[in-house]
Parts: structure tokens; C-alpha cells; sequence
């Protein structure tokens, strides 16, 4: 029905070709049942195309769900694994691809989405050093001052409110 506008490709390709097709498309759909990393997301945020995506593991660590009436977020999440599901946050999808302005912003969300590991290795050392014994409440947190920030968003009843 749409000639050069639609298409679908069931096979592998190469990487340099899978990129070339995420850079030219408008939405990048995954659709995961489970998806343990995705690296693919990360791909296409870079390209600044949009990923309509389910909410789900590596997916949900690194989108965040767009919102109209905040304009916040780089992706169009749903929760279900169903088709209606998949169906509204890829009409949402459209929708924002049919408001050239609103596109234009979201792009440039999604291409500036920050998912380095700066921000998350101080929160993976203070969970390893508390399931490892290295912190209790005993010895205190004062040793541990740089990292008090990360212990609260782990478990805010872990560090007392006095540091």
C-alpha cells in the first residue's frame, strides 16, 4: 500500500547497515518480552530516533516514558505485552512525529539522553559494600560520607538523616 514508505526486513544485517536504517527511521519499535541490557535503544536515542518501547529491564533503566503536558521524557513506553498496549504508545509515537516542533524537541532529548555509568557506579559500590557487610549500622557511615546520597536511594532507612 505505501511503496518506499513501509518496509520490513526478517533477517540479520550487518551493524552498519542496522545503523544506517535507524538513523533514516522515524520510530525505532521494541517491542521486548524481556530485554536483559538493550543496547539497541542506546543506538537509537544517539541516532535521534525515537523508540517506542515496552517498559521492561535494560529499556526501562535507560527510557524515559514522554509526556505531552510536561514535555519531559525520550521515549514512548507501555507497560503490557499486549498489541493494544504497543498500539497506544506508537500512536502517541505518530502523533508527536506529525508536530514538527514538538519532533524537533524530542529529537534533540533523545540524542542528548545521557546513559553513561557515571551516575550509576556510586550506587552499584554502596549496594555491593552493604550486601557484603561493609556497612552496618554499628560502625557508622561517616567513612562513607561521599557516598550517603547513593545509600538513600538505595535504602533510605540505611543511612540516618543526621550525615
Amino acid at each position: 500500500l505505501y511503496p518506499g514508505r513501509v518496509a520490513a526486513h526478517y533477517d540479520f544485517i550487518k551493524h552498519r547497515e542496522a545503523l544506517e536504517i535507524t538513523k533514516a527511521a522515524d520510530l525505532f519499535l521494541m517491542p521486548s518480552r524481556y530485554e536483559p541490557g538493550g543496547i539497541t535503544q542506546l543506538e537509537a536515542l544517539a541516532a535521534g530516533t525515537l523508540v517506542v518501547a515496552r517498559n521492561v529491564g535494560g529499556i526501562a533503566a535507560t527510557l524515559v516514558d514522554y509526556s505531552s503536558s510536561t514535555m519531559t521524557g525520550n521515549a514512548f513506553l507501555f507497560s503490557d505485552y499486549s498489541a493494544d498496549a504497543l498500539l497506544d504508545a506508537l500512536v502517541r509515537g505518530v502523533q508527536v512525529v506529525g508536530d514538527n516542533s514538538r519532533h524537533a524537541k524530542l529529537i534533540e532529548k533523545a540524542a542528548h539522553a545521557e546513559n553513561d555509568w557515571s551516575d550509576r557506579v556510586p550506587k552499584y559500590m554502596a549496594l555491593l559494600q552493604y550486601i557484603s557487610g561493609a556497612l552496618s549500622r554499628r560502625q557508622g557511615f561517616s567513612h562513607l560520607s561521599s557516598r550517603n546520597d547513593a545509600l538513600r536511594s538505595i535504602r533510605p532507612s540505611l543511612v540516618p538523616s543526621s550525615l
